[in-house]
């Protein structure tokens, strides 16, 4: 974002606004192996249950914790 913005670098545009270009959704790779894409929504949701996470939306100490579903 800041390349483009600053500089006009239309890759660096195609990286921040490219809503699902390869640029955007494309990891690196490592030793032959890649990791897989980047999932890119305008509707995100939680893939798994907030059971699996060390600090949870609803927990008691969480500041926003009214924005928790």
């Amino acid at each position: 974002m800041i390349d483009y913005s600053f500089n006009g670098n239309a890759v660096a545009k195609n990286v921040a606004h490219g809503n699902r270009s390869k640029e955007q959704v494309t990891m690196p790779s490592y030793n032959g192996q890649s990791l897989a894409p980047l999932e890119v929504t305008d509707n995100p949701s939680a893939l798994y249950p907030q059971s699996k996470y060390s600090f949870q939306c609803s927990a008691l100490n969480n500041p926003r914790i009214a924005n928790c579903n």
